[in-house]
């Protein structure tokens, strides 16, 4: 009776799992990908990306890159990092576009 209660309990977290993807990949219609630097053409790295409307956000990598998947939609994109002022931009995202807004700015 346990292994039938653990297979099953698999199963449905597997299938869960798949449903999520399928729902992930439906929604996400555009790609926004960008970099992050600051004034004097220096990246920072770990700079959170941020789109206000739709909460979703990523880390910029050692490079100050970034890359989020997105609705189609217009959107705040918000940019903060230690020893910098907060910034934002409005963008507008379509179906299949890549957006890559560079965000540039001096310390605070």
């Amino acid at each position: 009776m346990k292994v039938r209660v653990k297979t099953i309990l698999y199963l449905c977290s597997v299938v869960w799992c798949l449903g999520a993807a399928t729902v992930s990949a439906q929604t996400a219609a555009a790609v926004l990908t960008g970099r992050v630097s600051a004034d004097d053409a220096e990246v920072v790295p770990s700079a959170i990306v941020r789109l206000k409307e739709i909460r979703r956000h990523a880390a910029t990598d050692a490079h100050g890159h970034y890359r989020l998947n997105v609705p189609e939609g217009h959107y705040t994109l918000q940019v903060s990092a230690i020893g910098y002022a907060t910034m934002e931009q409005k963008i507008s995202l379509s179906k299949g576009t890549r957006s890559r807004p560079v965000m540039c700015w001096a310390a605070g």
